[in-house]
């Protein structure tokens, strides 16, 4: 099953994720849109996406430099999550 959540970036700017899920299990997380600073906010999406799939949370430690985008990534996970059940 495939979720699509939105969060928050940096500037109030979404951040749209899609979640796929097998079961009860997190296997893939992609972003499809937002509007990070390039060469910034990408590489730490792309640190914290496989983190949160391997803990299975989105509880991760934020990057510094980069909380905001962090936090707005982990908020549209969170909410593609919510529509599960």
């Amino acid at each position: 099953m495939q979720y699509i959540g939105e969060g928050q970036g940096k500037g109030g700017i979404p951040i749209k994720v899609k979640v796929t899920m097998d079961g009860d299990k997190i296997v893939n997380i992609e972003v499809l849109e937002q509007a990070e600073t390039v060469g910034v906010e990408e590489p730490a999406f792309e640190k914290l996406i496989p983190e949160m799939i391997e803990k299975q949370t989105t509880q991760v430690d934020a990057l510094s430099g980069v909380t905001l985008s962090a936090r707005g990534l982990c908020e549209a996970v969170q909410n593609a999550l919510a529509q599960i059940g």
